[in-house]
């Protein structure tokens, strides 16, 4: 078997004219705000409760900006007061109660700006920075001139770029520790990385590429920075939503051709980005060898897919999309798939693979289901030697595997996963003698077929059905077992036999009535 070779993954590299400004955060925050009457031309925000704030989607993450200024808007409004009592100042008032509550201790730490400033400040939450500034101008006119120079400092930082952000940032964080300095911003493709892959990145520190995540990721999230890549991220989840997956490829090419990425930057390295910062909506897989970008709710159907079957390659043998769909559907009716994606799935999947080039039967690879296994080994101890057909044909009599009998050449991969049994041209014959006793003793199968082995493999319905009444074994139990176990077929009207000659063993009853192997 080929190992598959480990693909080089590639630094990305930051564009240095990015901004908070073409991260449309702050556009994102009014189309949000403006719908429920906080915007340019809405209700003052004094109007709104506590609660109505909390509710609000954009509060608490990057609405602290839009807040202030509807506050600042709302005080332009109002006539200056000599001596206004601060429990009937709104903005006092709303500072209380958002410092009491649970949602006022949460800082604003999507926008590093807003967050970098109330913590230089001294503040931890927004009723505290709404408490101090009420403290300081008692007249509201000069609160809103206070809430306006706020402001004002909050749009000139967004003319910062993500460089010279990144660059401050490491500059605070690692002001001590000039390697690992360096290795994040090679890593994040800050500046000019001074090797085009990990594996390089990794040769000249003399550090493993799991190491060098180790290190960075956690930088990543702690600095809690301006979603970069969130506007490409969310280009390439739109793409694949209108189409079910689609080639890495052709989406490079798109986000190249709008201008929305450089050259050189993989698409990989956007998905990595949105996943550190929470944002997950797509991954990419391989399939034969190239990266495809699927939605993470498809993955997820995917793993489902992939799950069935490799319960129902194990179990039978080998499996078909078809039937596979079949059991999805009927187990998961509200689940919508197609034949189409179940065998695209499949090919994804290495656990499984195609007999012969076909994509439509699949056999699992390695160690064999157990009960299939099982299965295998009752019919060659009863036996002692059978050909795919004969196995094939026994297993088609069971039950839960319905209408569906695996093929030969199917099962003979199949087969080849079990260690006990070995080929002899075309029939199996077991590695070493198999005694009855792997068939379990307190099953109504197990003690049938003891039973025809003690009589020489053939015995009469009648004599049959009499000692297992003796026995305590049920009469429905025990044509059950006649029906639809593998080891045991008709021969004539009212004799059954086993499919072939097996060591006779001592018969036991049976501890428990049961069917099934």
């Amino acid at each position: 078997m080929n190992t598959p070779a480990v693909q080089a993954q590639r630094l990305p590299d930051v564009p240095p004219w990015a901004t908070l400004d073409t991260l449309g955060l702050r556009a994102k925050t009014l189309n949000r705000l403006r719908p429920l009457g906080i915007g340019t031309a809405g209700r003052r925000l004094s109007q709104f409760t506590v609660a109505d704030l909390q509710r609000l989607p954009a509060f608490g993450s990057r609405s602290l900006l839009d807040l202030l200024a509807c506050l600042e808007r709302s005080y332009r409004r109002r006539r200056p007061q000599k001596d206004p009592d601060a429990e009937q100042c709104p903005a006092g008032d709303l500072a209380d109660r958002l410092e009491s509550s649970l949602g006022g201790w949460k800082v604003d730490e999507d926008d590093p700006r807003l967050g970098a400033l109330l913590r230089d400040a001294g503040f931890r939450s927004t009723g505290r920075l709404l408490r101090h500034l009420r403290r300081r101008s008692a007249i509201p006119s000069e609160l809103a001139d206070d809430v306006q120079t706020l402001i004002e400092k909050v749009e000139r930082l967004s003319h910062l770029t993500l460089e010279a952000e990144a660059v401050a940032m490491l500059a605070r964080w690692y002001h001590s520790r000039t390697r690992v300095e360096e290795l994040v911003r090679a890593y994040y493709g800050f500046g000019r990385p001074p090797a085009a892959t990990l594996k390089e990145l990794g040769e000249q520190c003399q550090l493993t590429r799991e190491r060098i995540r180790q290190i960075c990721s956690p930088t990543w999230l702690k600095r809690q920075g301006p979603r970069l890549y969130l506007p490409r991220f969310r280009t390439v989840w739109q793409m694949v939503q209108r189409q079910t997956s689609r080639p890495s490829v052709e989406i490079e090419a798109e986000l190249r051709q709008a201008g929305l990425i450089e050259r050189g930057t993989r698409v990989f390295g956007i998905i990595r980005y949105a996943r550190a910062l929470g944002y997950r909506g797509v991954t990419e897989t391989r399939d034969a060898g190239q990266g495809v970008v699927v939605p993470v709710s498809e993955r997820g159907m995917a793993g489902a897919v992939r799950r069935k079957a490799r319960y129902l390659a194990g179990l039978h043998g080998g499996t078909t999309a078809q039937r596979v769909s079949q059991r999805l559907r009927e187990r998961r009716k509200a689940l919508r798939i197609t034949e189409a994606y179940v065998e695209q799935a499949l090919r994804c999947d290495r656990a499984l693979i195609a007999v012969d080039g076909n994509p439509a039967w699949f056999v699992r690879r390695g160690r064999a289901h157990p009960l299939f296994r099982r299965r295998i080994l009752s019919l060659l101890a009863v036996a002692g030697r059978l050909t795919a057909p004969q196995i094939a044909a026994a297993l088609g009599r069971i039950q839960d595997s319905g209408s569906w009998v695996p093929p030969p050449h199917v099962l003979r991969v199949a087969l080849e996963t079990i260690r006990e049994i070995r080929f002899e041209g075309e029939a199996v014959v077991p590695v070493e003698p198999i005694h009855l006793r792997i068939l379990p003793r307190h099953t109504v199968a197990g003690w049938v077929v003891r039973m025809l082995a003690s009589a020489g493999g053939m015995m009469n319905s009648l004599t049959l059905g009499a000692r297992a009444e003796a026995a305590g074994i049920k009469t429905p139990a025990l044509w059950a077992v006649l029906v639809q176990s593998p080891l045991v077929h008709r021969v004539g009207r009212g004799v059954y036999a086993l499919i072939g000659s097996g060591p006779s063993a001592e018969v036991d009853p049976p501890d428990q009535a049961c069917s099934g192997l």
